[in-house]
């Protein structure tokens, strides 16, 4: 299954040199952040704005990375392996932003995803599981604890 997406193709005309993904909340759907595209000014940028890929209990038009567990509470730590919509957002996201580079010729090196509230806890997931240039979370949380540093972020 791949991911419904807005894409945004550079401002200055010419093929892109670099992405930004914009990854919205949960209840809210690709439009929502589609509003920011032309205060950005990235103009060698393509934008692209996914779908999450289910759809959003309480909200008619609205979509979410995963549903949040009845009896979750915000103190509480979310066991994120024993989530079953989190686990196919996560694959289906990655999948879907390595097959990026097929379509655009811009490598994951020069991709940067960002990410706000549940979109947020999506971007830091799989951007300690891909080499992407950078990532931007607005709100956003861990789905769960590092362990161990992540994968592919620098030390400073």
């Amino acid at each position: 299954m791949t991911l419904d997406a807005i894409a945004l193709t550079p401002t200055n005309g010419q093929p892109p040199d670099k992405l930004l993904v914009l990854l919205h909340g949960w209840g809210a759907n690709y439009h929502d952040l589609a509003a920011l595209a032309p205060y950005l000014e990235l103009p060698n940028y393509q934008l692209f704005l996914p779908n999450a890929p289910f759809p959003h209990p309480y909200a008619p038009v609205g979509r979410m990375w995963y549903d949040l567990p009845q009896s979750y509470a915000f103190e509480a730590t979310l066991d994120a392996n024993q989530q079953a919509e989190l686990i196919s957002s996560r694959q289906q996201l990655m999948d879907w932003l390595v097959s990026l580079e097929a379509t655009t010729g811009v490598p994951l090196g020069q991709t940067v995803v960002a990410g706000f509230s549940q979109g947020g806890a999506m971007t830091l997931d799989v951007g300690t599981r891909l080499p992407l240039a950078a990532i931007v979370v607005l709100s956003g949380y861990l789905h769960a604890p590092l362990s161990d540093p992540p994968l592919f972020c620098h030390q400073f």
